[in-house]
């Protein structure tokens, strides 16, 4: 722990000549400067551990991919549509479950799609997703 305080404040010392240096003028007053800098900071700041970076307030998304829906099946007049309309049913439940936006959803198919009738087609199938959160 005190090498990594004493990197830090080695670091904070050569960042601050490194600075004070590059913007000082040719007359000489980068000296001066450094003292006025370590006359109004305290060596005890310059050592301090540097306080956590907090995580921002922001939505994240619980548990992603660990809740199921149950198997569902739908229909539509083309195989993309009958895929379409299970989907759409599936995150009304998932929605219906986490009591706020899912997050994450994949539907797996347990059943491709199949021509049930002339002009319908089937399929079945269950959705895994997240519940969205917020650390607000």
């Amino acid at each position: 722990m005190k090498k990594i305080v004493l990197v830090l404040a080695l670091g904070l010392l050569v960042s601050a000549a490194a600075s004070f240096a590059a913007s000082a003028p040719a007359d000489g007053s980068y000296e001066a400067r450094l003292a006025e800098y370590w006359a109004t900071t305290p060596l005890s700041a310059a050592l301090e551990t540097p306080a956590p970076i907090s995580k921002a307030c922001g939505a994240y998304c619980d548990s992603p991919g660990c809740y199921n829906t149950a198997i569902a099946s739908a229909i539509g007049s083309t195989c993309a549509i009958a895929q379409t309309n299970l989907q759409t049913q599936l995150k009304g439940v998932a929605n219906a479950f986490c009591g706020t936006l899912i997050c994450q959803f994949v539907t797996t198919y347990t059943q491709a799609c199949t021509l049930i009738s002339p002009g319908t087609y089937q399929v079945k199938g269950f959705g895994t997703h997240g519940c969205r959160d917020s650390t607000c």
